[in-house]
């Protein structure tokens, strides 16, 4: 038997809005915002414990160290870090804005990860290539990839693409198909997920029935840089907005559909509430509970749209809402947290990041003595500063090993 379990990237200490992520509407709107790491972290945790005691499994991965001063180096900025953060300082702050990015809690943009029919599991980890302050994750990533799911037998590990790849972002499993789904090319922000890279990922993994869906350049325009932003899926279940895709003629009808009119709720609304980044549960009565973030209740279509997908008589049963306001405000709901692995027995992964109730509240505790709850882009070029996260960053990896 084949269940998911969800690994949720925990929030590092410098969480910041720095507006890097061109195409993202609420990263670019709170760019240089005060930022609260302590408030995202905690709100974090408290979405895996509600995961974990809905669906008995959850897993953890932690954030990668930052800043990262090789990036500084790789620019020119010298080898002496104090004078690395100045100069990035003053002549590229976007790069330096880089270094400490914390984006890499985002976790469905990790990897693709699929299950073939010999139960093997197949990991590629994104290359992220569109955005250098994401690009620079893969090599951690896949390091802790390959850490956590480390059983040779079970996981078969593929190196990232050479093309535009931004992983299980745009990547659905739904009933007995692969659904990828890649950029529009006439769009005003970057393409970030190519045609290409998402057939040669699904090649590589041995996918028997693949689909390929063109993102609308409608959807991208409006803000919509992922998928998993105009579309959310669990088991043979669908759901997305009608400008999601160029044509959806080519979703099977084997696939049980759910598509939210524009009438009841439009693109720009989809995108301000980011409803479709909601996640999807099974809990252990094979119900569906529907974890939507706080802002849907806040809007009124968000809230007719919620009321006709339960009106759909499908098996979900429930709606859950989650306050993630800190990761929201940089573009990241519930789903982007998260990155879902279907596993045939959950003893098969690292044990040390699997999530218990004690283990979170020991985060819980750390998080709270360890992290900041205020930074200013200011701060990014203070020594004193990147020293004292570095240490909280060592210190993490100890919890995980």
């Amino acid at each position: 038997m084949t269940f998911i379990c969800n690994f949720d990237g925990l929030v590092g200490p410098t969480h910041n809005y720095a507006g890097l992520s061109c195409g993202n509407i609420a990263s670019a709107k709170n760019k240089h915002s005060i930022s609260n790491p302590k408030e995202a972290a905690l709100q974090g945790l408290e979405q895996m414990s509600l995961v974990l005691n809905i669906t008995g499994f959850c897993g953890i991965i932690p954030p990668q160290k930052r800043p990262n001063f090789d990036l500084l180096y790789q620019y020119g900025f010298g080898i002496d870090e104090r004078k690395a953060l100045e100069k990035a300082s003053q002549q590229r702050p976007d790069i330096l804005a880089a270094a400490w990015s914390a984006s890499s809690m985002w976790t469905a943009n990790a990897a693709t990860i699929t299950i073939n029919q010999h139960k093997i599991v197949h990991i590629t980890p994104a290359s992220l290539k569109t955005m250098p302050h994401r690009n620079q994750e893969l090599a951690e990533t896949t390091e802790n990839l390959k850490h956590i799911f480390d059983n040779q037998k079970l996981f078969k590990h593929h190196p990232a693409s050479e093309l535009a790849d931004e992983g299980a972002a745009n990547h659905m499993h739904i009933g007995e198909f692969d659904i990828f789904v890649y950029s529009a090319s006439s769009t005003h922000f970057p393409a970030r997920q190519s045609k290409l890279a998402s057939l040669s990922v699904a090649h590589r993994h041995g996918c028997k029935k693949p689909i390929f869906l063109e993102q609308s350049a409608a959807a991208i325009n409006a803000g919509a840089f992922h998928n998993d932003v105009v579309a959310v899926s669990h088991e043979n279940l669908l759901i997305y907005h009608q400008l999601a895709y160029s044509d959806d003629t080519l979703i099977p009808n084997s696939i049980t559909k759910i598509k939210i009119p524009q009438s009841i709720l439009s693109i720009d609304e989809a995108i301000e509430t980011y409803l479709f980044n909601s996640r999807i549960l099974t809990n252990k009565q094979d119900e569906y509970i529907l974890l939507a973030p706080l802002q849907t209740l806040h809007n009124k279509n968000s809230k007719n749209a919620i009321d006709f997908i339960l009106s759909q008589n499908t098996k979900i049963q429930s709606i859950e809402y989650i306050d993630l306001q800190q990761s929201m405000a940089n573009g990241g709901g519930p789903a982007c947290l998260r990155i879902r692995v279907p596993l045939t027995d959950p003893m098969a992964v690292n044990q040390n990041y699997m999530l218990t109730l004690e283990k979170i509240e020991m985060l819980k505790d750390f998080i709270k003595h360890h992290y900041r709850d205020r930074i200013h882009v200011s701060d990014l070029s203070d020594i004193d500063f990147a020293r004292e996260t570095l240490t909280t960053f060592e210190k993490i990896q100890l919890i995980f090993n």
